[in-house]
Order: structure tokens, then sequence, then C-alpha cells
């Protein structure tokens, strides 16, 4: 499984949250870049580049789109922006240290169906305290109705991976865990079609899960996913994190079990190769190329 291959990479991680939610009319990307900024200054990153993207009313009363991308961070008014990212560099103590400029990286869309943040770390540091507290601010300016938090290979490209799709994929263990991965690209594509996040959807299971009420009553079998996970102190707790949330904290050595037996029963959207049938709107419908 994928998160026993991730954990033989120990030196260039990247700790990542990202949450979902439907395709959105108004996104406050304001907050957002203002939580970002306060997120760096806070945890010793200097912002060194941004870039938007949206449609814009021209003077001969066009509207067209528009892209931009910039050293230099300046606070906009996002009028008529449809998505944002931002990354950071590490203040260096070491002077003679590299600088790497995407040493933290945020995005933010309203028809991307996402919110992103993920950081370069030395280890796997990823602690329930950062992914509730990170949370916390993500969802005081984004409607999300999932989120999960964990950790990859930096050189998996964090920010892709949010979104279904692989890179270095002569580095996979086999074609099988690259259609895996490729099957959240699959249903995201649905899901901005069909403009509907539906709100029992589980990607796959990561060490830290932000889940809604609807997920925590789905079932397992002939028992709620609540009544399952409290079954085996081996699946983890649930705890309360908000009205409308709950976190699933899941130990690292029962991740391959936990994925294997949800998605068995067609719990997950990432769970098998494309001839296996998952959870999700399209089922089994995934074919190479689609």
């Amino acid at each position: 499984m994928l998160s026993s291959f991730f954990s033989d990479f120990k030196e260039n991680q990247a700790r990542c949250l990202a949450v979902y939610g439907p395709p959105q009319t108004y996104v406050n990307f304001s907050g957002f870049y203002d939580t970002l900024l306060d997120y760096m200054r806070k945890n010793a990153f200097e912002p060194s580049a941004m870039a938007i993207s949206g449609k814009e009313k021209y003077h001969d009363g066009k509207i067209r789109p528009f892209a931009q991308y910039k050293t230099t961070i300046t606070r906009e008014k996002f009028a008529g922006v449809s998505s944002l990212t931002l990354w950071g560099s590490r203040k260096n103590v070491n002077i003679f240290a590299e600088k790497e400029y995407k040493d933290i990286e945020a995005g933010m869309s309203s028809n991307g169906c996402k919110c992103y943040i993920y950081e370069r770390v030395t280890s796997e540091d990823l602690t329930l305290e950062w992914a509730r507290d990170l949370a916390a601010k993500v969802l005081s300016f984004y409607g999300a109705v999932y989120g999960i938090a964990y950790t990859i290979p930096y050189r998996f490209a964090p920010d892709l991976y949010t979104e279904g799709f692989v890179t270095n994929i002569e580095q996979y263990p086999s074609q099988a865990e690259i259609e895996r991965i490729s099957k959240w690209a699959h249903f995201m594509m649905e899901v901005r079609t069909s403009g509907v996040f539906p709100k029992n959807c589980l990607r796959e299971v990561k060490q830290f899960n932000l889940l809604s009420p609807e997920h925590i009553d789905m079932l397992v079998g002939s028992v709620s996913l609540n009544s399952w996970i409290i079954m085996s102190r081996n699946r983890g707790r649930i705890e309360s994190f908000r009205d409308d949330f709950y976190i699933w904290v899941v130990p690292v050595k029962s991740l391959d079990m936990i994925n294997e037996e949800l998605g068995a029963r067609g719990l997950l959207v990432s769970y098998g190769d494309f001839q296996t049938p998952s959870g999700g709107p399209i089922g089994d419908s995934y074919a190479p190329g689609v």
C-alpha cells in the first residue's frame, strides 16, 4: 500500500491539509490571503510569490479570462478572482543553506472544489495539534464538507496529489497504485460537472480525517462508521471538532488494514485499480485515459 511506500522516505516530506467542498459562487479569498500570510509570519516563512486567475471586464465591455504571477506579494481586492495560490520560503538561519521558494504552498479556488496547504518538513512531522489548528483556520473562510491531513514525499508534488494527479510515475511501486490515486481525479471531475460534493464521500483513510455528521453515520455493514471505529482500538478514535465536524484520528500502523477493509466494502473512492469497483459517484466506470 502507498502508506508503507511513502514511509520509506523521511528526508523530503511534505505535511499537508486538504479540504474539499462543492463548487462555490462565493469564496473568501481575502480571508484566505490574510490567514495564510499570518500563518507564514508566525511560522518563520517569507512570502515569495503568488498567482491569481479569474475573469475581468475590459474597456470594450467584454469579459475575458486573466492570469497573473507575481513575486511581490500584494493584497488584492480579488474581484473576479477564481483561484489564488501563495508560496513561501523558510527564513534560513544558516546563510549557506539552499533556499527553496516552495517550502510552503497554499491554494484555493471557487470551481476547483478544494483548499490545500502543504509545507516541506525534514521528517513526518504531522501532529493532531497542527491539523486541528490549521483546519480551524481554513474552515473559517472555506465551505468544506470533508478534509484529510497526511504526509507524502515532496517529490510527488503535494499540490497535484490533492487533486488525484501523479508525478514521477516511474517511482511508484505499480500501475495499480497510480490508478488507485488517479480515481480521485475522476471523482473531482464528476463533482465539478454535477456541482455536488457528497457529504459522506471518503477519498481514503489518512492519519487525520475531517468528517461531517453524514460521514460518521454512513454504514459499515450493519453499523455506523462511528460505531465501527469504537469497536476496536486499532481503528483509532473520533473526536468532536466543531458543531458540524469531527476528526477521525487513525494510528499509522492501522492505515493499510482500515483502507483495505473499507475499500473492499465500496466505501472509498481511491481503492484498487481502474477495474476494481469503489465508492463515489463514478463507482466502477473508470477506464484508462478517461
